[in-house]
């Protein structure tokens, strides 16, 4: 299960040093690509990726088309180097807004890979009702 948060600098040349835990679980290569919700970037094991897939292909195409384009045109199969680090590709950087300060979230069957700045707005901004309510129905 991929779980913790763990504080990394992207550096110029736009890798990130991928959390050795999560690299343990995730495998050798993984899939890096835009989230359909949010404004970060999601990354999954090529195992998950493969479950997400037909998921989504047993969507009907009307259906489906936005997300395919979000997930699809967007992923790339990345490799952790000798050190532990992934290369973000550039229209990856844009769209999640990277800069300098990235967290990286594992999210049980996923990961997430945020701004700093933009996952401290997106906490704040939570609708804590929601959240009440999902804790109730879980019985937590």
């Amino acid at each position: 299960m991929l779980c913790g948060t763990y504080h990394y600098n992207i550096d110029p040349k736009g890798r990130l040093n991928f959390p050795a835990k999560l690299r343990e679980d995730l495998g050798s290569s993984f899939m890096v690509t835009c989230s359909v919700a949010d404004r970060c970037l999601v990354v999954y094991s090529m195992a998950e990726w493969e479950k997400l897939v037909a998921k989504v292909e047993s969507l009907p195409m009307g259906k489906s088309r936005a997300v395919r384009r979000r997930l699809f045109a967007n992923a790339q199969e990345v490799s952790p180097d000798k050190q532990g680090r992934i290369l973000i590709p550039q229209e990856l950087m844009t769209y999640a807004q990277l800069s300098k300060e990235a967290t990286v979230l594992g999210i049980s069957n996923y990961c997430e890979i945020w701004d700093d700045s933009l996952l401290e707005q997106q906490m704040n901004e939570e609708d804590q009702q929601m959240l009440a309510e999902t804790v109730e129905e879980l019985g937590l």
